[in-house]
């Protein structure tokens, strides 16, 4: 009984919800590659892939593997990508503070949307969200973003 009181008490709110003038929408190719495992059975990964520059000029591919926000965008995924290998990521900064009991906390950071075309009624879709697979692929997205903003001021 003490759970459900607490829960009742949580309110969230959410203050304001994206800024457009923060940062302009990065774009990156996402590429589907099929990795097959010990049982045999074929996977596809999304990655994005850029080569990068260490401090001593040597060259690493930097990889960050994006997974759909649930399950189910696995056969989003698979329609969209309907025999293409690269598809657009658009990265888009959204602002957002959430109030719960009265504190506040900003949750504001880079959203990864997919941009493909509807097979069937050839519409185009751009709000298919996807997640980093873990911290690492975050950390490179990060990476990728912070370099790509470098090259758009130059």
């Amino acid at each position: 009984m003490e759970k459900e009181k607490v829960k009742e008490n949580v309110v969230e709110e959410v203050i304001d919800v994206v800024d457009e003038s923060k940062n302009k929408d990065i774009v990156f190719n996402l590429e589907v590659e099929n990795v097959k495992s010990k049982s045999g059975r074929i996977y596809k990964n999304y990655v994005v892939k850029q080569t990068v520059i260490g401090r001593n000029g040597g060259k690493h591919e930097g990889r960050a593997r994006l997974i759909p926000a649930d399950n189910s965008g696995y056969t989003v995924l698979d329609l969209l990508f309907d025999g293409a290998n690269e598809l657009p990521l658009i990265a888009k900064y959204e602002y957002q503070i959430i109030e719960m009991n009265g504190i506040k906390k900003d949750v504001s950071g880079f959203k990864y949307y997919i941009q493909g075309e509807d097979p069937i009624t050839g519409e185009v879709l751009d709000n298919i969200r996807l997640k980093p697979f873990q911290q690492s692929d975050k950390d490179w997205l990060e990476i990728f973003i912070k370099r790509q903003q470098i090259k758009s001021e130059v």
